[in-house]
């Protein structure tokens, strides 16, 4: 991973996201039903919002353009994110600059079993993104990297971590756009590092990471 504060780093970074905008969506609102833990400690909210804060830390630091889908706590509509994703992409093709999303997620299942991160990209049927793929594989390598540095004790799921979906905020955008579902909240050892601020800012810092590997590919 690279040494985000290192002085060497810091314009080589800046450099590389010159012609890229970075738009994030921290998933469902605070008071979005079933969206929390078993024993509603923990709502899926906290963690994608917290985490999404702590990446646009980084992205401010670097100076990098940057954007919310989902600002509110409340669960914006998902027709209402794609029309203002769809707006930002407009504004970047006009200067000559590609977009990057990512959807910022917690797991759930009915069941405890269910345990580990993944990160999906565009998928459905014949047709996938390419470069969706690309970005998932960047980052999923990313936080396996930074989980195995960090002791973090969270699984890659599916493909090493990747798999295509047809998740709306995927399939209906114009940029190259991923989701990461960062762990089960329904499982009791991924809900443990869910809550940790520790781990919190290391999956910020896996994301960013996660991105940088992508636009300097």
């Amino acid at each position: 991973m690279i040494p985000l504060f290192n002085s060497h780093s810091i314009g080589k970074v800046a450099h590389a996201f010159e012609k890229t905008v970075v738009v994030t969506d921290d998933g469902h609102g605070w008071y979005t039903p079933g969206k929390r833990s078993f024993d509603e400690s923990f709502r899926e909210n906290e963690f994608n919002s917290i985490v999404e804060a702590k990446l646009m830390f980084l992205l401010d630091f670097f100076n990098i353009e940057h954007y919310q889908l989902a600002p509110a706590q409340d669960d914006t509509e998902l027709q209402d994110r794609a029309q203002t994703e769809h707006e930002i992409v407009r504004k970047a093709r006009a200067e000559d600059k590609k977009v990057l999303g990512i959807s910022i997620h917690c797991d759930a299942f009915s069941k405890k079993g269910a345990h580990g991160f993944g990160v999906y990209y565009f998928k459905d049927e014949g047709r996938y993104s390419l470069e969706g793929k690309k970005f998932a594989r960047c980052m999923a390598d990313s936080i396996i990297e930074s989980d195995n540095l960090c002791g973090h004790e969270i699984t890659a799921r599916h493909d090493n971590g990747i798999v295509g979906s047809k998740f709306y905020v995927l399939r209906k955008t114009l940029g190259t756009w991923i989701l990461i579902e960062n762990g089960f909240m329904t499982n009791d050892s991924d809900l443990k590092w869910l809550k940790d601020d520790g781990f919190r800012n290391d999956r910020a810092v896996a994301m960013f990471d996660g991105l940088y590997n992508y636009v300097k590919s």
